[in-house]
């Protein structure tokens, strides 16, 4: 899939969803994670919501590693 969830698994009523940005040697250098209250947050929208936070990762993993790197995990 590409990104982690939290729904509702450290804080009642919470929702996560969070992915890494890898660095140019492959392995994860961050993350950015995205939190909202479940209530709000729709579960049809659930999965579009981790696409997005994982290709915006994807972006700023490309600028930071070299082509062909990026997205790459450690073996």
């Amino acid at each position: 899939r590409g990104y982690a969830i939290d729904d509702e698994e450290m804080t009642v009523g919470a929702y996560c969803v969070a992915a890494p940005i890898i660095g140019s040697s492959g392995e994860a250098i961050g993350a950015i994670s995205v939190s909202g209250l479940a209530a709000r947050i729709p579960v049809r929208a659930r999965a579009a919501l981790g696409e997005s936070v994982k290709r915006y990762c994807a972006q700023i993993s490309s600028q930071l590693a070299p082509k062909g790197v990026a997205g790459r995990t450690r073996p």
